[in-house]
């Protein structure tokens, strides 16, 4: 019974570490690009897929397929309403969109805003379509 106990509570306290360490992961990115002052903007232009599991998101094109970003960073997920808009919007890709991501010093990245231009001014994606609902 004792070992029971004893797996149990070594099997609890590495789920807990795991999630931890998750969580963290990409804060700990995020601080160091800050620190750093590296903040990569890539041009892309989008489209909005439904998946059934996936559920509503904007699929990027990154237009620099060089960038060691292109493939792994080209999905952009959005409020099920804001999908609605993107999907909606045929003039969107034509508002110089960027997808801004925090990089480390090793490379590694998070995705930071997907932001575009409107009305003479960078803004949120998520921004743009809290505009458009209210019009």
């Amino acid at each position: 019974m004792k070992n029971k106990i004893v797996l149990f509570t070594a099997a609890f306290l590495f789920q807990i570490f795991v999630l931890i360490s998750l969580v963290t992961f990409s804060q700990r990115i995020k601080s160091q690009a800050i620190k750093d002052g590296n903040i990569v903007r890539l041009s892309c232009h989008v489209y909005d897929p439904y998946h059934p599991f996936k559920g509503r998101y904007v699929q990027l094109v990154i237009e620099d397929s060089s960038s060691p970003y292109a493939e792994t960073h080209n999905q952009y997920y959005l409020q099920e309403s804001y999908a609605d808009i993107v999907d909606n919007s045929t003039l969107i890709n034509n508002m110089d969109l960027q997808l801004e991501l925090y990089v480390d010093k090793k490379g590694r990245a998070v995705q930071k805003a997907l932001t575009l231009m409107f009305e003479g001014e960078r803004i949120d994606i998520e921004e743009y379509c809290k505009r458009m609902e209210k019009k």
